[in-house]
């Protein structure tokens, strides 16, 4: 996979986490709804953090699945 498949994938990242963070304002806090949504905005900045350290480290994780 190349960079510019990572910034696609983390530009639909922060997509997503502002969707769900706009519809936070319609969920009401006890709820089972809101659970999801903070497991989801959990699951979100994992995957985000994860992308970001392949951009800081220059790192490619299918490196070496990759015939040479």
């Amino acid at each position: 996979m190349n960079l510019q498949f990572w910034k696609g994938i983390m530009i639909v990242c922060v997509l997503l986490l502002l969707f769900l963070g706009a519809s936070v304002a319609f969920v009401e806090t006890d709820s089972a709804t809101f659970v999801i949504t903070v497991l989801a905005a959990i699951h979100l900045l994992a995957a985000m953090a994860i992308i970001s350290s392949f951009f800081y480290f220059d790192w490619d994780p299918f490196d070496p699945f990759r015939p040479d």
